[in-house]
């Protein structure tokens, strides 16, 4: 069950918002039988950037995902795929694929696009 002022990760992109499986936010409000969920995004420098309401299906804890957090980095993209693979294999969780990443840029690596 989650709590109040956990962290959770997404399961799916949230439709109508900037929000994609893999992002993680706090729960800040809890809905009655644990149906949803108002949570709050924060940026990296802990501002909020805004709060959603989150159905209960959208979600996992974050204590759930052992694994260090990444950004995307505008001058080392990934792509998409690479990043599912990386994160499929470091989780070994198929519900969470979509994942940002940083990566070293390498030559010959097949990653970097």
């Amino acid at each position: 069950m989650i709590k109040e002022f956990e962290r959770v990760v997404l399961k799916e992109d949230l439709k109508g918002t900037q929000y994609i499986k893999g992002d993680v936010g706090t729960v800040v409000t809890i809905y009655p039988d644990n149906k949803g969920y108002e949570v709050e995004f924060f940026a990296l420098d802990g501002s909020t950037i805004s709060v959603e309401t989150v159905m209960d299906s959208q979600l996992i804890p974050a204590n759930a995902i052992k694994k260090v957090l990444h950004v995307d980095s505008p001058k080392h993209p990934v792509s998409r795929e690479a990043a599912d693979r990386l994160h499929r294999h470091e989780t070994n969780n198929p519900d969470i694929t979509n994942h940002h990443f940083i990566v070293p840029p390498q030559k010959g690596n097949g990653i970097i696009k």
